[in-house]
């Protein structure tokens, strides 16, 4: 029955998600949070859909209070699953506080040593934190692993100007830019890094 309803919740999210209907994702969480047995895998993916949602529909404030409603949606007994811990450390990182993520993140990787969205998490919270080397240690395998990652390729790009691997920087920047066109999302970090390591040479 739980299956079930996670099952449902899930292709309703992303249904609505392929359409961006944005104000029936809006209406379906708002719904969700006045519950208090929310599954922790249903606050994961409606925060995620949250995310793609245009700042001209909901603002980031608002969309990241809503997202810290639902994990308190989730029942206490489930706050040690890996959906719940991941979904808040997202959360946390969006709202520029890496060092509540990383501890986070780090018992979901003793966990699960491959969650790709947690090594992700992980190496933009240590990027936060200016911990460079070890941001480029996740991130080194990481990026060869999902070389079609536009934010994977661009966060190993703005890392490696960090440890000076300029190189190495200038390819995944490039990378990161190739696929920014090719999907039609922009990546001003990107773009913006790469041109500054390009002007000394001009």
């Amino acid at each position: 029955l739980v299956l079930g309803r996670v099952l449902s919740y899930t292709w309703c999210v992303e249904l609505f998600s392929s359409r961006q209907d944005w104000s029936a994702v809006w209406a379906f969480v708002l719904n969700l949070v006045e519950r208090q047995d929310v599954a922790p895998s249903i606050s994961h993916e409606l925060v995620l859909a949250m995310l793609q949602m245009p700042s001209s529909f909901k603002s980031v404030q608002d969309r990241m209070d809503i997202g810290w409603k639902l994990q308190g949606a989730v029942a206490e007994k489930d706050h040690d699953k890996v959906p719940w811990k991941v979904t808040s450390a997202r959360l946390y990182i969006m709202n520029g506080e890496a060092a509540k993520a990383v501890p986070l993140l780090d018992q979901v990787l003793q966990q699960q040593p491959r969650h790709v969205d947690a090594r992700y998490l992980m190496s933009h919270g240590l990027f936060m934190l200016r911990r460079y080397a070890e941001a480029k240690g996740v991130l080194t395998r990481l990026a060869t692993e999902k070389p079609q990652s536009q934010q994977v390729q661009s966060l190993y790009g703005r890392t490696l100007v960090h440890t000076n691997d300029i190189a190495l920087a200038k390819e995944a920047l490039r990378r990161a830019i190739e696929l920014s066109e090719l999907t039609g999302r922009d990546d001003p970090m990107a773009r913006s890094t790469f041109l500054q390591l390009l002007a000394p040479e001009g």
